[in-house]
């Protein structure tokens, strides 16, 4: 009885986020100037912070340990991050704090569906990544075609490096998550929500190896900026075989989701309706 209950329970969230993926695809496909748009800024910041890259290693050989190849796919790493976060995160907290401001929420309590699923999943703007996000990247891959045998990759690495990016997601979407549901107690969150995701991007700024200690420890822990990219990247390059640090992450994986379960049921027995 408990397994049919739990695949039924797979199957409905399953249904929710395919869903909500094609709606998500179909309204991003309804406004293409704003795609084009959306394109062209990324293309040209792309392009930009190419030539930074560029006239900066004309200046020097190394970054905290890297050179100009290893930073070309340390910024492809942070490009897949970020638009992971975008697509489904930020948008996600985005809407959670306008539901909660009107009294939207209500409507979604009271269905018969995992409402702290639907709502952390309402919304994949799968459309803008494929149209958007990965055409803009382009030009990096571009470079980068013809570099990859000066990196040093091992398979161990590279898978290593895809499950932190996986993990990462999911630990830094609990975290911007938890912070914005302080929009429960005070109406709305967008200010605290901003914050939570300018720290959760704090790490994608220079490579692991170049923070101090004290900063390692506090992006490997309560405020988790440095797992997806920054650690991702140490062992995508080798720099990192430290495969313990597997464990370490997917422990916290696991209790960044048993804590934003936790503060979700403390803020709805806190939750006074916009719309009562």
């Amino acid at each position: 009885m408990k397994r049919l209950e739990f695949k039924k329970s797979i199957k409905l969230r399953w249904k929710i986020i395919s869903s909500c993926t094609m709606f998500g695809f179909k309204e991003s496909m309804a406004y293409s100037l704003n795609n084009w748009g959306n394109l062209l800024s990324m293309i040209v910041y792309m392009i930009t912070y190419l030539i930074f890259l560029d006239v900066l290693f004309g200046r020097v050989k190394m970054i905290a340990g890297y050179g100009y190849t290893e930073m070309l796919f340390f910024t492809l790493i942070v490009q897949i991050n970020y638009y992971l976060l975008f697509i489904i995160t930020q948008v996600n907290t985005e809407r959670l704090d306008t539901s909660i401001n009107t009294g939207e929420l209500d409507l979604w309590l009271v269905k018969p569906v995992p409402a702290l699923w639907f709502v952390s999943f309402r919304k994949i703007n799968l459309g803008e990544l494929l149209f958007g996000a990965f055409p803009a990247t382009i030009p990096l891959l571009v470079i980068l075609s013809g570099k990859w045998s000066v990196l040093n990759m091992s398979f161990g690495g590279v898978m290593a490096g895809i499950i932190f990016i996986i993990l990462g997601q999911i630990i830094i979407h609990c975290f911007v998550f938890m912070i914005a549901m302080t929009a429960f107690f005070t109406g709305e969150g967008k200010h605290a929500r901003n914050v939570g995701v300018e720290l959760s991007i704090f790490g994608d700024s220079i490579p692991l190896e170049g923070y101090p200690k004290f900063l390692k420890y506090i992006g490997l822990t309560i405020v988790p900026f440095l797992v997806h990219t920054a650690l991702a990247v140490s062992f995508f390059l080798g720099k990192n075989t430290n495969y313990y640090y597997l464990v370490y992450v997917f422990g916290l994986a696991v209790f960044f989701l048993w804590l934003k379960t936790v503060a979700w049921k403390f803020s709805l027995k806190h939750y006074s309706s916009a719309s009562s």
